[in-house]
């Protein structure tokens, strides 16, 4: 990085010169405008690559929030949506996997698909380490008897008509 290089196709063979030494060969591949990752540079392409498709694969492992998020994201900025994951990976680098976790799910939540967003939930919430939610209570074993406790039930249908009269001000028995 930050030296003029030059680059030879010669005979099926890729070559990279750096000042007067050559720096890397490979062998030429068929097939036009389709990338091709030696295996020995994997591992440096996939560490620095801003393709959304390599990001995605390492983005979803932040949280259950990712994919919801990642959907979102492409939905709302297409061909940039990995400038956005590669920022919110850095940021869960320089702070914590589970911050970032929740703030993504925070950020579905509402809408905001974007690393800003993610950025301001996650610097809005320092003080506050990740919590799972809290499992939910077992249900009673008399359901009927727990629901007619907390307030909701079906009214009778004779209830629907009085209101109805007492609306038109006529008499409930319609004389």
């Amino acid at each position: 990085m930050g030296h003029a290089a030059k680059v030879r196709v010669l005979e099926g063979v890729v070559e990279v010169e750096v000042g007067k030494q050559t720096i890397a060969r490979h062998a030429l591949r068929e097939g036009r405008y389709k990338r091709y990752i030696l295996p020995e540079h994997e591992a440096e392409f996939r560490e620095r690559s801003t393709s959304r498709h390599v990001l995605e694969e390492q983005f979803l492992r932040v949280g259950p929030s990712a994919r919801d998020f990642v959907d979102g994201l492409i939905a709302e900025h297409g061909g940039a949506a990995g400038y956005h994951m590669s920022r919110i990976l850095g940021l869960a680098q320089s702070t914590s996997v589970g911050r970032v976790a929740e703030a993504l799910r925070h950020a579905v939540r509402y809408g905001a698909f974007d690393f800003n967003a993610v950025a301001r939930i996650v610097a809005g919430r320092t003080d506050q380490p990740y919590a799972a939610p809290p499992a939910p209570a077992p249900l009673p074993a008399r359901i009927t008897e727990y629901l007619r406790g907390a307030g909701d039930h079906q009214r009778p249908l004779r209830a629907y008509q009085q209101m109805v009269h007492k609306l038109r001000k006529e008499p409930p028995d319609g004389k």
